[in-house]
Protein backbone atom coordinates (compact mmCIF):
# COMPACT_ATOMS: atom_id res chain seq x y z
CA UNK A 1 0.00 0.00 0.00
CA UNK A 2 2.57 2.46 1.09
CA UNK A 3 4.65 2.36 -1.97
CA UNK A 4 1.62 2.61 -4.41
CA UNK A 5 0.60 5.30 -2.46
CA UNK A 6 4.01 7.21 -2.68
CA UNK A 7 4.20 6.75 -6.64
CA UNK A 8 0.77 8.12 -6.79
CA UNK A 9 2.07 11.38 -4.87
CA UNK A 10 4.93 11.60 -6.70
CA UNK A 11 3.04 11.42 -10.00
CA UNK A 12 -0.18 13.52 -8.95
CA UNK A 13 -0.45 16.50 -11.03
CA UNK A 14 -0.15 20.22 -9.76
CA UNK A 15 -3.42 21.27 -11.07
CA UNK A 16 -5.63 18.36 -9.11
CA UNK A 17 -6.07 18.83 -5.19
CA UNK A 18 -5.87 15.91 -3.00
CA UNK A 19 -7.65 12.17 -3.99
CA UNK A 20 -11.15 12.01 -2.89
CA UNK A 21 -11.43 8.05 -1.73
CA UNK A 22 -8.86 5.50 -2.40
CA UNK A 23 -9.27 1.98 -1.53
CA UNK A 24 -6.30 -0.86 -2.00
CA UNK A 25 -7.16 -4.17 -3.12
CA UNK A 26 -4.59 -7.08 -3.63
CA UNK A 27 -1.75 -5.11 -5.51
CA UNK A 28 -3.87 -2.15 -6.85
CA UNK A 29 -4.70 1.01 -5.29
CA UNK A 30 -7.87 2.34 -6.85
CA UNK A 31 -7.90 6.41 -6.37
CA UNK A 32 -11.12 8.44 -6.66
CA UNK A 33 -10.27 11.00 -9.12
CA UNK A 34 -13.41 12.65 -10.86
CA UNK A 35 -12.94 15.60 -13.06
CA UNK A 36 -9.45 14.43 -14.92
CA UNK A 37 -8.97 15.92 -18.55
CA UNK A 38 -6.88 13.25 -20.98
CA UNK A 39 -3.68 15.84 -20.10
CA UNK A 40 -3.94 14.91 -16.79
CA UNK A 41 -4.50 11.25 -17.52
CA UNK A 42 -1.61 11.37 -19.84
CA UNK A 43 0.89 13.33 -17.33
CA UNK A 44 -0.03 11.18 -14.55
CA UNK A 45 0.18 7.86 -16.40
CA UNK A 46 4.28 9.19 -17.98
CA UNK A 47 4.96 9.42 -14.57
CA UNK A 48 4.04 6.77 -12.84
CA UNK A 49 5.67 4.76 -16.08
CA UNK A 50 8.93 6.09 -15.59
CA UNK A 51 8.82 4.68 -11.98
CA UNK A 52 7.99 1.47 -12.98
CA UNK A 53 4.06 1.78 -12.29
CA UNK A 54 1.63 1.93 -14.53
CA UNK A 55 -2.67 3.57 -14.53
CA UNK A 56 -6.26 2.86 -15.64
CA UNK A 57 -8.98 4.98 -15.52
CA UNK A 58 -12.30 4.59 -16.09
CA UNK A 59 -15.57 6.13 -14.49
CA UNK A 60 -13.90 8.37 -12.42
CA UNK A 61 -11.30 6.21 -10.65
CA UNK A 62 -7.70 5.31 -11.67
CA UNK A 63 -6.39 2.42 -10.96
CA UNK A 64 -2.37 2.37 -9.74
CA UNK A 65 -0.69 -0.68 -10.04
CA UNK A 66 3.10 -2.04 -10.43
CA UNK A 67 4.13 -2.86 -13.51
CA UNK A 68 5.55 -6.46 -13.99
CA UNK A 69 9.09 -7.49 -13.96
CA UNK A 70 10.29 -9.30 -16.45
CA UNK A 71 12.36 -12.48 -14.88
CA UNK A 72 15.84 -13.43 -15.84
CA UNK A 73 17.03 -16.43 -16.01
Amino acid sequence: LEVLLAAAAAAWPDSQGPVQALQFEAGRLVLSAPGWGEPELAQFRTRLRSAGFAAESAEGRITVLRLAVPVVA
